[in-house]
């Protein structure tokens, strides 16, 4: 990378004014919300669905001209750590239903937001962070992975890893699923990357993700990401593993890149493959690009702001959101960028859901317009 794009991008991932024209945005719509907006929005051929931040409603908005169809309030789950929905929640849909995670797992009428069926457990929390569906079943993740009908909210299945999962994803009836155990009460650390039967749960294969030196940066909280071979995850403790997708075995490892002061990375906001280039970030908040064959190093940024929200896929770019929204092509290069409070607001605080030339984010940042639901054209 030159001096000068280190310099630029250095710049633009700290949220510096804007003296290239890069802050340059096109809000297609926006709604505002005192409190704002939190997970990643879930967006189909008509609905555009968000989760709001610090209170429990999940709300719908046409997601061409952003009218609004529907609002609904769930209940708030009882010993919660706090009153809101669960941080970076993925929602997901199935037939005519939106599957919320919660703290509970909600099924919500598409067309009315009504309540079509619940699930909670009395000494968990179901809905902690993610769902997904595949053929028919939902999977959410709280202490323990669970499998429900996706029509019905019945449960198929309750596995205990012992070890906690996170964002599960399923592919070819395997469930793909990062954990962490708790090393001391209350701390997470090390744990693996795991392949699941879809049906049962049984496991088919089982990685270890830790770090030697120091067990609180271990572990993965996903979401894996699956080729048609390989098995990609990045590490809490800074690492980014390929692995075999039938066995498990380690084709590379990738040691992420440090700070100014040699921190390694912890990366938990998952990656994504553009072309053949692996795009990883964490909270050094370097983007780094990285040979999907080989695991050699392409490019990388210099340190910026940290990257916890989950890099989403746009049009042949990831999308990086640290406030302001990134879109790096496989060589590096930022196609766009949008918002951000050192180019004119606003401040995105969720990862970026893209659709047919447009992207969904949220924020609950002050900065004008403010906290609230956005749509926006794809520059």
């Amino acid at each position: 990378m030159s001096s000068f794009r280190s310099v630029l991008v250095l710049l633009v991932l700290a949220g510096c004014r804007d003296a290239a024209g890069l802050g340059a945005r096109d809000i297609l719509w926006f709604h505002a919300d005192a409190k704002g907006a939190t997970g990643e929005p879930l967006v189909d051929s008509t609905l555009a669905v968000f989760t709001s931040f610090n209170d429990m409603r999940v709300i719908a908005f046409d997601q061409q001209n952003g009218k609004p169809r529907w609002q609904t309030r769930l209940p708030l789950a009882a010993g919660v750590p706090y009153a809101g929905m669960p941080a970076g929640g993925i929602l997901s849909a199935y037939q005519d239903l939106i599957i919320v995670p919660a703290w509970d797992v909600y099924a919500l009428d598409r067309t009315s937001g009504a309540v079509r069926w619940s699930f909670t457990e009395p000494d968990d929390y179901p809905g902690y962070s993610a769902t997904v569906v595949a053929a028919g079943v939902v999977y959410s993740v709280g202490r323990d992975l669970y499998a429900l009908d996706a029509a019905t909210g019945a449960v198929k299945f309750r596995r205990s890893i012992g070890e906690q999962p996170f964002r599960p994803v399923v592919v070819d009836s395997v469930i793909y699923v990062g954990t962490r155990r708790e090393i001391v009460p209350g701390a997470l650390g090390n744990g693996h990357v795991m392949a699941l039967n879809a049906s049962t749960g049984a496991t088919i294969w089982s990685v270890p993700i830790e770090d030697p030196k120091d067990s609180a940066r271990g572990g993965c909280v996903g979401p894996i990401f699956v080729t048609d071979s390989m098995v990609l995850a990045a590490g809490e403790n800074g690492i980014v593993y390929a692995l075999d997708r039938s066995t498990g075995q380690t084709r590379w490892t990738y040691t992420g890149a440090g700070s100014y002061y040699d921190t390694a990375p912890s990366y938990s906001a998952g990656l994504a493959i553009v072309d053949r280039t692996v795009i990883v970030a964490g909270d050094v908040g370097s983007v780094e690009g990285v040979d999907l064959a080989t695991g050699h190093r392409l490019w990388q940024t210099g340190p910026g702001s940290s990257v916890t929200e989950r890099i989403t896929l746009g049009d042949n770019v990831a999308l990086v959101s640290v406030g302001s929204l990134f879109a790096f092509d496989a060589k590096g290069q930022i196609r766009w960028q949008q918002g951000g409070a050192g180019f004119g607001g606003p401040v995105f605080s969720t990862a970026a859901t893209y659709k047919n030339g447009l992207v969904y984010i949220g924020s609950v940042s002050p900065e004008a317009p403010g906290p609230g639901f956005y749509a926006l054209r794809e520059p």
